[in-house]
């Protein structure tokens, strides 16, 4: 993994972190399911009528999705930073100008130097 691969990797952690600590909330009652925005874990938004709603709790379905989708985000760039394994452009270099070259090829096209 290359020093850009792991940036990404932890600002993508830091993201999930933050969202994990900073959840999405809703309140049940018992007809309707009412979100509440955003709020710290472990301080709940008040509700506005509390004898109505019966819980306060993390709305897991937005704070999955919304993990969901920064992970695949940093996936993405994770394997678009990966450098190429493809060794065939720097073996197949000519030794006097440092241009590629084709496999088999017995001259250089740019400086006319024999290859090997």
């Amino acid at each position: 993994m290359n020093a850009n691969q792991l940036k990404v990797l932890w600002i993508s952690a830091s993201i999930v972190v933050a969202m994990a600590i900073y959840p999405p909330w809703q309140y049940e009652s018992a007809t309707t399911v009412e979100e509440r925005g955003y709020s710290f874990l472990f301080a709940a938004p008040a509700a506005h009528a509390p004898e109505v709603y019966r819980a306060n709790k993390v709305d897991m379905r937005r704070l999955f999705v919304g993990i969901f989708i920064v992970s695949v985000i940093g996936l993405v760039l994770i394997c678009s930073l990966k450098k190429s394994r493809c060794k065939t452009v720097d073996e197949h270099m000519c030794p006097a100008c440092s241009m590629p070259y084709e496999l088999g090829a017995k001259f250089c096209h740019s400086c006319g130097e024999q290859l090997l």
